[in-house]
């Protein structure tokens, strides 16, 4: 199955999810007036949950294994077990709303996170005011909103994210789990953040602006890999950390440090 096979599936699965949820969600409204609206909406909510159970299985079961973990990884707050192939507990009439709301972000994710990454502010705007609680989600490919726009130089979406979206400057890009993946390789994109980007790809204008706004320039991806370390083959990068961090170490010592020991607000570096 190609990929855009799969993103199309998944997205058709989603959507008759959700017309089921609305379908109950108008049920559920007929019984207003009924003197036995406990006892009949308790019968709703069992029925939803077995025909949710029902749906979910067959259709996950369809999908390639990453585009089924990408599922699962939105839908982690609803106590749904995979394995067994059911809830683990009967859904709640108090959630419902909120369980379309993210089975629609997690359709729109998909428009969302390629236009974090090909430039679209107006998409990315629309997807996380929408969507709020996804934003320092990680997308399809393992990589955060933050992550996608720094990577390719898109200034304008990064002072969004950070600065009205109030993204975590530091959020991490989805790590490496070998009990998921065949691929025994760790990507140095795993676990990285939007500074590790954007000093791979030397864009130093988001670099400083990162660091202004108190970017980790120690955190390390799964590769072991900091920010400074991943900038070490950029210029400009690498002459930027000299002069930021010039004050800290030796005129004897001309290697950039690596990792820090924090007291009381000071950085005593303790790897060169």
């Amino acid at each position: 199955m190609s990929l855009e096979d799969a993103e199309i599936r998944l997205k058709q699965c989603l959507e008759e999810i959700i017309e089921i949820i609305e379908k109950t969600n108008v049920e559920q409204s007929s019984y207003t007036n009924s003197r036995d609206k406990f006892d009949s909406n308790k019968q709703i909510m069992e029925t939803l949950t077995i025909q949710l159970n029902n749906k979910l299985k067959s259709s996950l079961d369809a999908l390639s294994l990453k585009y089924r973990q990408y599922f699962l990884d939105f839908f982690s707050d609803y106590n749904y077990d995979y394995k067994k192939g059911i809830f683990n507990e009967t859904i709640k009439k108090y959630i419902i709303k909120q369980l379309s709301n993210d089975l629609s972000a997690i359709i729109n994710s998909f428009d969302a996170f390629q236009a974090a990454f090909n430039g679209n502010l107006l998409l990315v705007k629309n997807f996380v005011e929408k969507h709020p609680k996804y934003k320092d989600k990680s997308g399809i490919w393992d990589t955060t909103l933050l992550y996608s726009s720094s990577r390719n130089n898109h200034i304008d979406i990064v002072k969004y994210l950070i600065e009205q979206g109030k993204c975590d400057v530091n959020v991490q890009n989805r790590t490496h789990n070998q009990n998921l993946s065949k691929d025994l390789r760790i990507s140095p994109t795993s676990g990285s953040t939007a500074l590790h980007a954007a000093c791979y790809y030397g864009h130093l204008d988001i670099v400083r602006y990162l660091i202004d706004n108190r970017a980790d320039y120690f955190i390390k991806n799964d590769a072991q890999e900091t920010p400074i370390y991943n900038g070490l083959l950029r210029y400009n990068i690498k002459e930027f950390f000299e002069d930021f961090l010039i004050f800290n170490y030796s005129n004897s010592n001309k290697n950039i440090p690596q990792s820090t020991t924090t007291i009381t607000n000071q950085y005593l570096w303790i790897t060169y």
